[in-house]
């Protein structure tokens, strides 16, 4: 960084030809006073170092942007920056240095606010507390990426949906984001258009639609597809109308706040023609249809719960593990191995036996915790209450939309539980200090983790299908309404807690209680269509003659 030249010891080079430079200068001295101990001399040494790669690199891209830039290691593969100590690695290896980043010190003096993220050179260059330019390369880097990056209503639509973000649904809205913008991307190479926003005006409506129908609809050799076809791939068409709405309304908001008239109009006009329901049931209407139909006809069907024998080897293998922890590792021997281990566990085990939403657990924080006391007063308890009360916690997390949902907790989770809210367990671990996630991610992530990959890394230990928290669900609503005598005031009750409307529950989750049909209405079936002898008398022309001889042969006295 100060002569230019590229050597191999380059620590002993600044000793030997730079000592005299105010910055070598001042290690030195500060290492012979004993200011600092030899390894934060070489640690100092380091960073200077990393100063020396950054600001060749920087003159590299000026002149290149896809030129081999200086890495701390030899490789061939995309280089990243690290956000902190500004460290040139391997994309494909940078979590490796995430952990040696926090664990060396390097990261010291940020960890309490500083997320560590491999970030491009032009991104940190450009502004280092851009956090959407960070959720923007963290993509995957390929053709449908270089034209999100180049393409500025791409990109305001996918800004608004990540900025919409609830606190505890950071993670959700950035993949959500993401996912919009590939989809808006993929959608403009199949509609075979020059910028996003010509996709929003009413004369591309055509190519727009042949887009669609190429992106969702198969092909074949002797047809072109089109919007009366038979969609191979419903959910993504019917996910693609919705887009579709919502960036149009996003657009129109977007180019009246800039001052964008005519973009604005015509935005609106495309709004108008896309939102009326018959156009747009012509469109996405068989889709949608579909999807309803797979709904009630297979997801709902027996055969789509999961196996009461696979239930069984997760449910015990669970409790096994939440009892083995509770006799476990004191806090001090707790490493990042085992804290993953009981993250995994702990939150499969709760997300099982609430019956909730994968989501929802996860979604659980430090304050949701903490405050698990406050919602029940234990002095006005009776007896009956105390004993649920020494054996169960509740907390509340929030579910869909603004409703408060239950989430149980045993007693015998006490301990898993205290190792995950331990700050130290939790330095110790990588899990960042402004993580407020129960369950958290390590690597100084700000994330909680993902209920699905936990109960997906369950069941691959324990060796079954994947059972996912949805099917689940769907097995404790087809049990409830199999259970015979449950009161009304109880069914209400596990259905607030669930999260589902009556009518929902059993009308979508619950599988046909077909047996129990089968038994109470053939019967019925069967007397009404019973055919009296009296009747099937007078319907046999045959038989109605020879009554009517009989009849008159009576009366003449014949």
């Amino acid at each position: 960084m100060f002569c230019g030249v590229t050597v191999y010891d380059l620590r002993r080079h600044f000793i030997l030809k730079h000592s005299e430079v105010p910055k070598i200068k001042d290690i030195l001295l500060r290492e012979t006073n004993g200011t600092i101990t030899r390894k934060e001399r070489i640690r100092e040494f380091d960073g200077l170092k990393k100063e020396g790669i950054l600001a060749e690199n920087t003159k590299i891209l000026a002149k290149a942007s896809d030129a081999m830039l200086h890495c701390e290691r030899k490789s061939k593969g995309v280089k990243v920056i690290c956000s902190s100590c500004k460290g040139f690695y391997d994309k494909k290896y940078f979590y490796r240095h995430k952990q040696k980043c926090f664990a060396t010190g390097d990261n010291s003096e940020n960890s309490e606010k500083l997320q560590v993220q491999g970030m491009p050179l032009s991104v940190v260059i450009e502004d280092e507390s851009d956090e959407w330019q960070a959720v923007c390369y963290g993509m995957k880097q390929d053709k449908t990426h270089e034209i999100i990056m180049k393409d500025d209503t791409i990109q305001a639509v996918g800004k608004q949906i990540y900025m919409a973000k609830k606190p505890s649904k950071h993670k959700e809205s950035r993949i959500n984001a993401r996912t919009a913008m590939r989809r808006l991307s993929k959608l403009l190479q199949h509609s075979k258009l020059g910028e996003a926003f010509q996709m929003f005006m009413v004369e591309n409506l055509q190519s727009l639609l042949a887009g669609i129908s190429d992106m969702c609809y198969k092909e074949s050799k002797s047809s072109v597809p089109s919007a009366t076809s038979r969609p191979v791939k419903a959910g993504l068409k019917v996910a693609l109308g919705t887009l579709l709405k919502l960036s149009s309304r996003i657009l129109f908001c977007h180019f009246t706040i800039h001052k964008l008239n005519v973009k604005a109009s015509m935005v609106e006009q495309f709004q108008k023609i896309l939102c009326t329901p018959t156009f747009y049931a012509s469109i996405f209407g068989e889709a949608e249809y579909l999807l309803k139909e797979k709904r009630q006809r297979e997801n709902r069907k027996p055969s789509a719960l999961p196996k009461e024998e696979n239930v069984a080897k997760f449910s015990l293998y669970l409790e096994g593990e939440i009892k083995k922890i509770s006799k476990g590792p004191s806090l001090e021997n707790v490493n990042k191995s085992v804290y993953i281990h009981i993250r995994k566990v702990a939150l499969a085990y709760v997300t099982f036996i609430n019956a909730r939403r994968g989501s929802e657990p996860a979604r659980l924080t430090l304050k949701d915790w903490e405050d698990r006391h406050s919602w029940i007063d234990g002095k006005k308890l009776k007896a009956a209450h105390k004993k649920l009360v020494r054996r169960y916690e509740i907390v509340f997390v929030m579910g869909k939309g603004l409703e408060l949902v239950t989430v149980f907790f045993p007693k015998i989770m006490e301990r898993a539980i205290n190792i995950l809210v331990d700050r130290n367990v939790r330095k110790t671990v990588g899990v960042s200090s402004s993580n407020d996630f129960l369950f958290a991610y390590t690597s100084l992530s700000e994330d909680g983790t993902v209920g699905y990959n936990e109960i997906r890394d369950i069941c691959q230990k324990v060796n079954i299908p994947v059972i996912s928290a949805t099917s689940l669900r769907h097995r404790a609503s087809t049990r409830l309404w199999a259970m015979e005598g449950v009161p009304e005031d109880v069914i209400r009750s596990f259905m607030e807690h669930i999260g589902h409307k009556l009518h929902i529950d059993k009308n979508i989750y619950s599988c046909p209680p077909a047996m129990r049909l089968m038994q109470d209405v053939t019967p019925i079936l069967e007397r009404l269509n019973e055919v009296s002898l009296f009747h099937l008398f007078f319907m046999i022309p045959e038989c109605l003659n020879k009554f009517r001889y009989c009849e008159l042969s009576l009366k003449f006295g014949g």
